[in-house]
C-alpha cells in the first residue's frame, strides 16, 4: 500500500476534495458540506492554484486543482532519507507560511531536499 504524509500531501489531498467538491456543485448544485460556499471553494482553489477564474467556472477551478494536485503529488520526496525528508518539510512549510501556491513552494522544498541528500550521501561516502 502506497502512503505519503506531510504537509505537502495534505495539500494534494485537500486539493484532490476541493475539486471533487466543484465537480459536485457544478453538475447538481448541492454544497459539499455546510461551510464550503461557492465563492469560499472558488477563493480556496485561487489560494491552492495561484490562478485566478472567473465567478462560476467551477469546472475550470476543478481542472486546474486536479492538475496542480497530480503535479504537487509527483513532486513529493519519496523518503529514502528521513534528513532529506525534514529538510523539504520544513522548506515547504516556510514557502507556503510565505504566501507561495503549493507548486511554487515546491522548488524551494526540492532544493532544500536536493541539499540534504547531497550532504547527506558526501558524508556516508568516506
Amino acid at each position: 500500500m502506497t502512503s505519503f504524509s506531510g504537509p505537502a500531501a495534505v495539500d494534494v489531498f485537500g486539493m484532490l476534495a476541493l475539486a471533487s467538491g466543484l465537480r459536485l456543485y457544478a453538475k447538481t448544485g448541492m454544497q459539499p458540506n455546510r461551510c464550503w460556499r461557492s465563492t469560499a471553494m472558488m477563493r480556496t482553489a485561487s489560494a491552492y492554484t495561484g490562478q485566478k477564474f472567473k465567478a462560476r467556472d467551477y469546472l475550470g477551478a476543478a481542472d486546474a486543482l486536479t492538475a496542480a494536485a497530480h503535479a504537487l503529488r509527483a513532486n513529493l520526496p519519496d523518503g529514502n532519507s528521513i534528513t532529506a525528508r525534514a529538510a523539504y518539510d520544513a522548506a515547504y512549510d516556510a514557502a507556503r507560511a510565505a504566501g507561495n501556491a503549493p507548486n511554487a513552494a515546491i522548488a524551494a522544498a526540492a532544493a532544500a531536499r536536493a541539499a540534504a541528500l547531497a550532504a547527506y550521501d558526501a558524508a556516508h561516502a568516506a
